[in-house]
């Protein structure tokens, strides 16, 4: 069963020479069942990865190993709802983010999933949004 959504930092965590060990315990004790990425964070992983081809190699190999076995979400119209119902009370605070955030968190509200990111202070700003940090505790 789907218990958390992780942001692109986190995928990009573990494509470092050197990933967080706390991250690498959090993915190693979670069955790859409980957890998903959003089909944008791909493309993002993706583009990072093709964007120079120099790295290419270097960069979508891994990340075509890691999320192979990852789900990957659509986003949907209760996401869309979600999404928007955020932007409405971030823009009336003042508070807003970016789209693409505004819309992932969205996805995991939508779904009652925990949200898994390394910008902790950033998304704290979506009231009901659940957050773990699983790179730095």
């Amino acid at each position: 069963m789907l218990k958390y959504l992780l942001d692109t930092n986190i995928i990009s965590n573990l494509i470092r020479p050197q990933p967080s060990p706390i991250l690498l315990k959090h993915i190693a004790d979670t069955p790859a069942t409980e957890y998903a990425i959003w089909a944008i964070t791909l493309g993002e992983l993706v583009f990072g990865a093709l964007r120079a081809p120099e790295t290419q190699q270097k960069y979508l190999v891994p990340i075509n190993q890691i999320t192979k076995g990852i789900k990957v979400l659509p986003y949907d119209e209760k996401a869309a709802r979600r999404y928007a119902e955020i932007q409405a009370d971030l823009t009336r605070s003042g508070k807003s983010i970016g789209y693409a955030d505004m819309q992932i968190a969205g996805i995991a509200l939508a779904r009652k999933l925990i949200f898994v990111t390394h910008n902790v202070r950033h998304f704290a700003r979506i009231p009901h949004l659940t957050i773990e940090n699983w790179i730095d505790e």
